[in-house]
């Protein structure tokens, strides 16, 4: 059995969804995994990430929040993807203009203006 099968067990079990480190805890508290890895977390986490975003809507699994992962089957409100920020920054481009004299921008780069 591999990793995606076991935690698609923890999840079945635990009926509801559970971040990546608890999904982890449980997986090792169950012997159902077992990793010499300083940050087994990780190894999970990304695991149900990389199979949510190579497999998209036939994936087993579901983000359902940062670091939170469900069952498909549950059919709860995907959380994968985020919503576009606005920007920060004012368009500056079209409030003012940017161009600097020839002089300036010769003199900037250390070169002799030609005459």
């Amino acid at each position: 059995m591999n990793l995606l099968d076991t935690i698609a067990i923890v999840l079945e079990r635990s009926g509801e969804p559970l971040h990546a480190t608890e999904i982890t805890r449980r997986l090792l508290t169950q012997r159902r995994w077992s990793s010499n890895s300083k940050a087994p977390q990780v190894s999970v986490r990304t695991t149900l990430a990389r199979d949510i975003r190579v497999r998209q809507a036939s994936s087993r699994f579901q983000r359902t929040g940062a670091g939170i992962f469900a069952l498909g089957a549950w059919g709860l409100p995907d959380q994968s993807a985020r919503p576009a920020a606005p920007s920060a920054l004012p368009d500056i481009a079209s409030s003012r203009k940017l161009a600097r004299p020839p002089q300036t921008l010769e003199r900037a780069m250390g070169v002799r203006p030609r005459r």
